[in-house]
């Protein structure tokens, strides 16, 4: 079986992982506090919350409820993109501040469509009989919370219908993205070494003009071969291709293992990963 000791997360993907894991967790539980002591069964008294801060009853106790219930979905949110991103080790460092702002932008999104809902639905005046569900708001600043982007879609189409529609100026196409693209040739066996050592090919095509290096390595190589071996672990992409080499011996390999190895190229944030089979 290959080796998975080796994993595609650098030091700074696992620091940033873990950090943001700790941050979401202690966020949450501090939302789920607020809500807990915001919505209990009698609202009719003021309710205290740490360091003698105190919440009255009215539209203060809803605003905040709305924020906190918002919150608490964009860390749900949040936390199901880290475990999955980190459970299939394709975490990136610089996806951290996403993270940390997600309940926050979260919370000001629940809060905005309370605001909306408050405002175009329920209107009550001072001495009136209406009563506010605080349940149901909190509900709502859940699920919009949860639900970002299709909650933001939807408000995006709603406005729309209600608003004239901008024109699109030069300015709002998104600017091509620079980038490379990296292919492997099936591997051949050289000449020397009774045919146990594989050579792939590996070559790197600028597309967009992109002309940074590029850093390959290989991760995940079976765990009874030596590393594998590059011919330039660095190199700068062309439009007609930057081609390097690596070796791979496989003289401790056993027939019929099914073996591969992981190439990773990596440039300036950007990553490309090919799985390639190696014959025994």
């Amino acid at each position: 079986m290959p080796d998975e000791s080796n994993d595609c997360m650098s030091t700074k993907d696992w620091v940033a992982a873990w950090f943001s894991a700790i941050y979401l967790f202690a966020l949450s539980t501090a939302v789920i506090y607020v809500l807990i002591r915001l919505l209990p069964e009698s609202t009719a008294k003021p309710v205290s919350l740490v360091w003698h801060i105190r919440v009255g009853t009215g539209d203060t106790r809803l605003w905040i409820t709305a924020v906190a219930a918002g919150a608490m979905g964009g860390c749900l949110h949040a936390l199901r993109s880290a475990y999955w991103y980190v459970g299939n080790r394709k975490f990136r460092v610089h996806w951290t501040p996403m993270y940390l702002l997600q309940p926050v932008c979260a919370g000001t999104l629940g809060l905005g469509a309370c605001l909306l809902l408050r405002g175009g639905f329920l209107n009550p005046t001072a001495g009136g009989g209406n009563e506010i569900n605080i349940e149901g708001f909190a509900a709502l600043s859940f699920l919009m919370g949860l639900f970002s982007r299709e909650a933001i879609e939807k408000l995006r189409v709603v406005a729309e219908s209600l608003l004239t529609k901008a024109p699109t100026g030069n300015d709002s196409a998104p600017p091509a993205k620079a980038a490379f693209q990296l292919s492997v040739d099936p591997p051949q066996k050289t000449p020397d070494g009774n045919g146990k050592l594989l050579e792939f090919s590996l070559k790197v095509v600028s597309i967009n003009g992109y002309a940074l290096p590029v850093r390959l390595k290989a991760i995940d190589w079976p765990k009874d071969a030596v590393e594998p071996h590059f011919t330039a672990t660095q190199i700068v992409p062309t439009a007609s291709g930057t081609e390097c080499k690596m070796t791979l011996d496989t003289s401790n390999l056993k027939p019929g293992g099914g073996y591969s190895v992981l190439v990773q190229a990596e440039s300036d944030g950007v990553r490309q990963e090919q799985r390639l089979s190696v014959p025994v």
